[in-house]
This record gives structure tokens, sequence and C-alpha cells, in this order.
């Protein structure tokens, strides 16, 4: 399986598509890209939303998981602080706002399922949506197009499944935030007993298991015929198959086409206590020692490297070398256009801020102890803008380091000061450059240093930049290479540009 999902990762969107006779080569072609660019399109806009919605997810479930562990002693007799108490409620809220926003994709296209007594997928044999037993063929247009949207509602259903049981159960398992909650948070009341109620009405747990059933199948067609899927489409794949709910459900090896084992898992999980345990108890194993909530398949291939590699390494940097990293075995990575998924910024060591006369700038000295522990990089993750360390940093597979060649000493003092003004804003789910109260990763560079001409898109109605975007500024000669890893291995200096563009056409 892990396997299959390194080889989908790699594959270019395609799609098959026959000619009629009378068509020229070139006229067959512009066909099938003209197929393909309407296919792409048609769910572009609802697969775009949710990955945001997913990564705000996966923001909001580190927070709940990291407020839970510390504040486990006072859950019971120990008290929470008013800071914690506003920490807990605004938890909580956004979890609900996220809900509402998660349950649109959910029941979009899952009340598909609603209707229908059983469903399976058979290839070659056309799909059928209008019979009794609906047949689903993944190799012609109707089929996979039906696949599509079931795979969707079929991710936001998991994404909400995974968000309860990893933010929100562990507070609704205590009495006392139970009675806090209901107490303090009027338009909350009684909520979280009704989300618990949903989450076992057998309505949508039934549309739950049917998609299950039918995604496996989808999966096992598109593994068996090596199918090619557009990025979209192994987004969707991936979400689904990392998810901590889906992994619980594999271990039940339930047989959805049959009505009559539907019926004994509903008397499997008529304990509601005994199943929500069970499920808990398997996620959180999962998922309590991932301190960010990220789904990553694997290590990165720099974290093999040397201690003495490292030093040789944070030696040959300089304060504002922009870091570009890649990481492909990360599902956060799909959601990022272009080959690069991430920027971050080399501020530099205690001597050299004290040699650029910035040590002493209030902005800096409250990040003293942190510099003086080696934390030298400033990132937009997506809890928040941080300072980290080369260490963390180097959990990636390739890393691309740039220069900007020209920078007096005042606008090398201005520009260290600006990247550490960013430290502590909110990451940007929107991705506009039009906005200084948050920040998303690649803005760092497109911040720091503004007297740049950086290329933007527009993108859903806002302009964005990505780091490809800060990436090309090489090839234009703005940026200079220092030092380029790829697939872990280091590339020679005279290599850094002619392997750039190979990654940049991709």
């Amino acid at each position: 399986m892990r396997k299959y999902l390194l080889v989908l990762m790699l594959v270019l969107f395609s799609c098959s598509h026959q000619g009629i006779n009378r068509h020229t080569a070139a006229d067959n072609e512009a066909v099938q890209i003209s197929m393909e660019q309407e296919e792409a399109a048609r769910y572009a806009a609802d697969i775009s939303n949710l990955q945001m919605l997913t990564e705000e997810a996966l923001v909001w479930r580190s927070k709940a998981l990291d407020f839970y562990q510390k504040n486990t002693d006072k859950f019971g007799k120990k008290n929470f602080s008013h800071q914690d108490l506003l920490e807990l409620f605004e938890s909580v809220k956004r979890y609900k706002d996220l809900r509402n926003r998660l349950m649109e994709y959910s029941k979009k296209f899952g009340d598909q399922f609603r209707t229908i007594d059983l469903i399976e997928v058979k290839p070659g044999a056309g799909t059928d949506l209008k019979s009794t037993l609906v047949k689903i063929d993944p190799s012609d247009r109707a089929g996979r197009d039906f696949l599509i949207k079931m795979k969707i509602s079929f991710d936001a259903s998991l994404v909400l499944y995974d968000n309860y049981l990893i933010g929100i159960y562990p507070y609704v398992n205590h009495r006392k935030t139970r009675r806090i909650i209901n107490r303090d948070i009027p338009e909350l009341h009684n909520a979280l007993e009704k989300i618990t109620d949903s989450f076992f009405d057998p309505n949508q747990r039934l549309i739950m298991l049917k998609a299950q059933s039918l995604f496996k199948d989808s999966l096992s067609f598109e593994r068996k015929e090596n199918s090619i899927l557009s990025q979209d489409e192994v987004y969707l794949n991936l979400l689904a198959l990392e998810s901590p709910f889906y992994q619980f459900l594999l271990t039940k090896q339930f047989d959805l086409k049959n009505q009559n084992a539907i019926k004994a898992y509903w008397d499997r999980v008529v304990d509601r206590f005994t199943f929500m345990n069970e499920s808990f108890t398997f996620i959180a194993s999962k998922t309590f020692g991932n301190t960010l909530g990220l789904v990553a398949f694997r290590a990165g291939f720099l974290t093999k490297l040397s201690g003495e590699e490292k030093s040789a390494m944070a030696r040959n940097f300089k304060p504002l070398d922009i870091m570009l990293e890649k990481t492909p075995f990360r599902l956060t990575d799909q959601f990022i256009p272009g080959y690069y998924g991430h920027v971050a910024l080399w501020i530099g060591t205690e001597e050299e801020l004290k040699e650029l006369g910035v040590w002493d700038h209030p902005l800096v000295t409250k990040y003293h102890d942190r510099i003086k522990s080696g934390h030298h990089i400033i990132e937009a993750l997506r809890p928040g803008v941080q300072i980290n360390s080369l260490d963390h940093f180097l959990n990636i597979d390739d890393m691309l380091v740039l220069r900007n060649p020209n920078m007096n000493e005042q606008q090398r003092r201005e520009y260290i000061v600006r990247a550490f003004e960013q430290i502590g804003k909110e990451y940007d789910f929107n991705f506009d450059v039009e906005t200084d109260s948050k920040i998303v990763c690649s803005e760092i560079a497109y911040v720091v240093f503004h007297d740049i001409e950086w290329p933007t898109k527009k993108q859903m109605g806002r302009f964005t930049i990505s780091p490809d975007n800060v990436a090309n500024k090489c090839l234009d000669g703005t940026l200079e290479p220092v030092l380029m890893y790829r697939s872990g291995k280091k590339i020679s200096s005279e290599d850094i540009i002619e392997n750039l563009r190979q990654e940049l056409k991709k």
C-alpha cells in the first residue's frame, strides 16, 4: 500500500479518450486536452475548498491535542485558569465552525447513497444508476464522475470523524468540561451531545459505510489497472487512506455488501461507550505522538544527514538566506501547487545578529534563549509563524537555498527585523498576499524582501504566491543558488540551475 501511494504521487493527470476517425491526430489531441480540462475544472473548486478545510482541521486538531496533553491534570481535581477556559471555548467554537463548513461537503454528494440499497464497482459493465443494484463502472465517464463526487463527501466525513475523536471526544468524555461548556457557552448548550448523537445516527452511518465499501473497491480497481489519476484524485485517495478513523474501520473488516453483515455491525456498536472508547484509544495511539497533527508516510531523507554535514551546512548559510523544501511524504505537500511545498528564512546565529547590530532590538531580544539553543529559522507553519531549529526543518527530501545578493548592511538590518515581526502571526489559509495580519509560508520572502518584484497569481479571487514563484527568481538572476539537495543527495553547485529548471517544469 505504501509503495502504491508513492507511485500515485508521481503520476500526472491524464484521461483516456477515443477520437472519431475523421479527426486528425492534432484534432484528437486538442479534443482530449479539452475533455481533460473540462473534467478537471468540474470539481476543482470543491476539492480546493475541501483541501483548505482539511488544512484548517489539521491545525485545529494539533492545538486541541496540545491543550489536552498540557492540561490532563485539570480535567480532574485541579482547576482551569481563566486563560485555559478562553482557549477551551475558542477551540470548541472553532470546531463548530469547521464542522458546519465540512458538513456542506459531507452532504453535498453523500446524500446520493441515501436511496441506494446496494451498490458495487463493476468494471466493464457500464455505469447504471437507475437499477436497484447500482453498478459503477470506473472505466467510463459516468462512473469516474460518480466516484469523484463520492470521494469528496467521503473524505469530508472522515475529516469530521477524525476531528471529533481527536479534538472533541476527550472533552465530552469528562463531566467537568461538559458542564463548563454547556454553562458558559450558550450557543453550544448541549451541542456536543447532539453531535455525539449524530455520530451514531443510523442513516448517516449507513451512508458512510456504503461509501467506505465503494472507496475500497474503486481503489482496488485503480491499483489493478495502474490507473493514471489527476493530482486532485491522488489527494482524495490519500486523504481517506491516511485518515485515523478510516484506518480504525479497516481493522473491523466489515463486509458491507451484505445486509446481514450490516445488521451485525449495528449490533456490535450499539454500545456507544465501548465503541467510542475503542475508536478513541486506537486513534490516540496514532496521533498523540504527532505534535503537529500532520500526516506523514515516513521520515524525510535529510534526517539521515550526519551531524558534521549539518554543521557544515549551517556554517555555509548567511542571515536572510531563503530556504525551500519538498516533502512528498506529507499529505499537506499535496495541497501546494508546483514542485516545492514550503519556504523559510535563515536568520542567523547570535554572533551574526550581533555583527548586524540587531541582537538588542526589542523584537529579537525575546528570542535570545531560542536562538542560543540553535533556533535559526523563521517559517510559517499551519499553527502559525515560528522560530525553529535546523534539525526540525530537515525532515524533508529536497532543499534549495537561495540568497539575495543585492543588499547593503542597512537593508540587512531592516529585513531581519521585518522577519522577526512575522513571528506569532496566524497562518493564512486564504493564501492572500494582500493581507498583513496573517501569512502563508511563501509570503515570508514576499514580505521581508518587499523591494523584489515577486510573481503572483490570481486564484479564486485573490493574489497568491507559491514556493515555486519564489524559486523562479533564481532562474531570472534575482536570487543566487547556495545549496541544493534532491531526493536526499547533494547537487553540485554547477548543476543547481539545470536541476532547478527541471523541477519547475514538472
